[in-house]
């Protein structure tokens, strides 16, 4: 079936930059409302401001078309599962309990993007793996929200896509 159309990708990449760029600031919003599920203020915040330097990078890394290979995709997905996992420490276990958001939110979806960007849908499955083992780590427990969350991620990486057919 063949390739993109010439521009399609770039567009693609651009808008995901724009999602990252809105994700992380809608992150740092729901975190500046939820303060008081965290016992460590700070820290949380760097976590959020390393996610936005992340952000940054990643917009002129990924401008160029040959910085769209596995190492800096897999590189992209750590981040994503580390922000995930980062978040257990420095919420209060009440906060976990009830099922607080975790500080990346949605913004952990642009790998999987990302890498249904280079590698086609097929990619988006074992990356949407990666989000949810990390969801899992972070709550300490399958739950339905949790399932439901990684299907939403699994679903936006296998369809946001400029190929039909993986490389």
């Amino acid at each position: 079936m063949g390739a993109a159309l010439p521009g399609y990708e770039e567009q693609w990449w651009r808008a995901l930059a724009v999602f990252r760029t809105f994700s992380v600031l809608y992150a740092a919003a729901l975190y500046a409302f939820a303060l008081d599920d965290y016992r460590h203020v700070t820290a949380a915040w760097l976590v959020l401001a390393g996610l936005g330097l992340w952000t940054a990078l990643t917009f002129a890394w990924y401008r160029r078309p040959g910085a769209r290979r596995w190492p800096l995709l897999t590189v992209d997905l750590l981040v994503a599962a580390a922000a995930i996992v980062a978040t257990r420490p420095l919420q209060l276990e009440a906060a976990v309990e009830r099922g607080a958001q975790t500080l990346p939110v949605f913004w952990v979806v642009a790998p999987v993007i990302g890498w249904a960007l280079v590698y086609g849908w097929v990619a988006a499955l074992p990356s949407s793996a990666v989000i949810g083992l990390a969801n899992v780590a972070e709550r300490g427990a399958v739950t339905p929200p949790l399932l439901h969350n990684t299907a939403l991620v699994l679903i936006a990486g296998a369809t946001a896509t400029s190929r039909r057919t993986p490389r």
